[in-house]
């Protein structure tokens, strides 16, 4: 089989910080700032916007079987996947589908 050569993960500089404002259920917004580093680690950190933080957190990430997707495991067993494109994650929902909308991206 011919491997693709658009995978993301060895196709664009994806390592670094990705920041952004979530949306929040109940508050102004969830600002966020992710690091993703090469060893597949993580370090996110939030603050909720009217609500307190700074929280930190950190684990580890895999990528998917297409080289675009990571999903993020957190120490609490928590999960979240983004798809990895140049400069910018967008997070995805449970079913590994995009969530509409540029409120749910993250930018370098």
């Amino acid at each position: 089989s011919v491997i693709s050569q658009s995978k993301s993960k060895t196709s664009i500089d994806w390592e670094g910080e990705y920041k952004g404002v979530l949306p929040c259920e109940d508050c102004d917004g969830v600002e966020t700032s992710l690091i993703l580093n090469f060893d597949n680690t993580f370090n996110q950190r939030v603050t909720y916007i009217g609500k307190g933080g700074p929280y930190e957190s950190s684990g580890t990430f895999i990528w998917d079987n297409t080289g675009e997707i990571v999903t993020l495991k957190f120490a609490d067993g928590s999960v979240a996947s983004y798809r990895v494109e140049e400069g910018v994650i967008k997070l995805l929902d449970d079913t590994l589908v995009e969530i509409e909308g540029d409120e749910y991206v993250l930018r370098k």
